[in-house]
């Protein structure tokens, strides 16, 4: 199993547009649909307001790097252009 946890420091005062604009378009919607998704939920921060966590599970490396193929993973690059200032991605595996 995949754990990707996903920090998006977005630009000030972006962070609710950033997550509204991803739901908007469904990418979360098509994310959980595609077979060997577990979750693939938003967060806020409690103490950063420009930060925003997305957590997701993936059954395996098979199932990441087929979503990482997708069109709605292609459009999330999009949007980040618009609102977010930089990414930081943590993978775990759990067996």
């Amino acid at each position: 199993m995949i754990i990707l946890h996903v920090t998006f420091r977005t630009h000030p005062g972006k962070a609710e547009e950033f997550v509204q604009s991803v739901l908007g378009a469904g990418i979360a919607k098509d994310s959980e649909a595609e077979d060997g998704n577990g979750y693939y939920d938003f967060y806020y921060s409690a103490e950063q307001e420009d930060e925003v966590m997305l957590l997701e599970q993936w059954e395996s490396q098979e199932a990441l790097d087929k979503h990482c193929l997708q069109p709605h993973y292609k459009r999330i690059g999009d949007i980040k252009e618009k609102y977010v200032q930089h990414t930081d991605i943590v993978k775990y595996e759990v067996k």
